[in-house]
């Protein structure tokens, strides 16, 4: 198998490989709760612990890069709708503030970092409101404080998690919504990975049948039937979720 293909990683210590290699709906799951755990909330509480004053910024733009993240795959639609609902549903401080405060989230903070790289209208991330997530100060201008913000996004998402390995069919819809936002990212990775059998579903110099392709093109539903209906398995199903 191609090194670069097996190298290329979904979550810290989960590669794109390993993703490719199952369809397991509880796995992919697991999978999708290190990436954002290692990825997003750890490198995050990594520089609000050292609570110096520069790092409130950077620990705010992870925060909110997990925030699109999450809606991408819970709410998904176009990224102002998801955004908005997910802050207005999930975190109390900002839906009674008002959908206008979120708009106005939305557009200076969310959208000034991703497409200029700042806060517009003087916003901050800051450490000084240390009882609430957000606030608005003088002439409307909203500070955020990082380390309350990451501690709600992280609990939602703990419940997002637990409350999808309930019920199977919630799991495989979930899953299946995580599979279709990296499609393009396995098209790539599974290429990497099928050059050794050139497409013909085994090394042509040792036989030995490649473990992501078939011959007859790339079918996840069919490489892998025997994991979906181990998925679906009264016992199986018991024994993840009990």
């Amino acid at each position: 198998m191609g090194a670069v293909g097996n190298k290329v990683y979904f979550a810290p210590n989960v590669t794109f490989a390993n993703f490719i290699a199952t369809n397991n709906p509880y796995k992919i799951i697991d999978f999708y709760n290190d990436r954002l755990i290692g990825y997003y909330f750890d490198a995050a509480e990594f520089l609000i612990t050292n609570h110096k004053k520069e790092d409130a910024f950077a620990a705010g733009l992870i925060c909110f890069a997990a925030i699109d993240a999450i809606a991408s795959i819970t709410i998904g639609g176009r990224s102002g709708h998801r955004f908005k609902k997910w802050l207005n549903d999930n975190i109390d401080e900002f839906s009674i503030l008002g959908v206008m405060l979120i708009d106005r989230v939305y557009r200076e903070f969310r959208c000034g970092l991703v497409h200029e790289a700042k806060i517009h209208n003087a916003g901050q991330f800051t450490y000084n409101d240390i009882n609430r997530i957000v606030n608005v100060k003088g002439e409307g201008i909203i500070v955020i404080n990082p380390e309350k913000l990451l501690g709600a996004i992280r609990k939602v998402f703990s419940t997002i998690i637990r409350d999808t390995k309930t019920d199977i069919n919630v799991a495989k819809n979930f899953s299946k919504k995580v599979k279709k936002r990296f499609r393009s990212d396995f098209k790539v990775v599974k290429e990497m990975l099928c050059e050794n059998c050139e497409g013909i579903g085994e090394d042509p110099n040792t036989d030995e049948v490649c473990k992501y392709c078939d011959g007859s093109g790339y079918d996840e539903e069919k490489l892998y039937a025997n994991e979906i209906e181990n998925a679906e398995d009264a016992a199986y199903f018991s024994n993840v979720s009990g």
